[in-house]
């Protein structure tokens, strides 16, 4: 069981992560300042009104940070991508094209469900984890053969039937809940009252 240091440690570290994918050199406790001001910040904006509905408000912060996290996982990779984009020789298509797949099949029960939590990590990790770095791919350029690492044809077609599909999820969910157009759906989950 976690303890309430544990808590603070995960949601301070979060910054810290983020601070360290953009900023060389030492590490600096600022970014871990900013984030435990940051949650300070967010709990009395809950507007607390009991000891139980603070429990509660500390309770959500593991979660929260754990979807950030995972929303910042694929920063540094991205940033060193297109930084470099001579070091992508390494990368794995096939791993980005799971990433994209698996994410994207998420996002039609995340929209189902109305889990705001969900829809954004799915939705986020399939434009980030798969698309934005199948980018880097088509954008770079291999030093030994002077290709692309990712032909246009490929990327292309990966990126028509991408946001293909994700017209069609949003669109379907939209009609089903009644919205009055496709692009209320993701509003929906985040601001609506389902």
């Amino acid at each position: 069981m976690m303890k309430g240091r544990d808590y603070y440690s995960l949601h301070v570290c979060v910054l810290q992560v983020l601070a360290a994918s953009f900023v060389s050199g030492p590490a600096s406790l600022t970014p871990s300042l900013v984030a435990a001001a940051a949650a300070a910040l967010w709990l009395k904006q809950k507007q607390v009104q009991s000891v139980q509905e603070l429990r509660k408000g500390i309770a959500q912060l593991p979660g929260l940070c754990a979807t950030a996290m995972f929303a910042l996982a694929p920063i540094p990779q991205l940033v060193r991508n297109f930084s470099d984009l001579s070091s992508l020789a390494g990368l794995s298509l096939g791993t980005m094209l799971l990433a994209l797949l698996g994410n994207a099949v998420c996002i039609p029960r995340a929209l189902f469900t109305r889990d705001a939590a969900w829809t954004f990590g799915s939705t986020w990790g399939c434009l980030l984890m798969g698309w934005a770095q199948l980018l880097s791919l088509y954008l770079g350029v291999n030093p030994e053969t002077g290709s692309r690492f990712l032909p246009a044809p490929a990327f292309a077609a990966v990126s028509v039937v991408l946001f293909g599909y994700l017209g069609w999820v949003v669109s379907t969910d939209a009609r089903e809940k009644g919205l009055p157009h496709a692009l209320a759906s993701y509003p929906d989950v985040f601001f609506g009252k389902r």
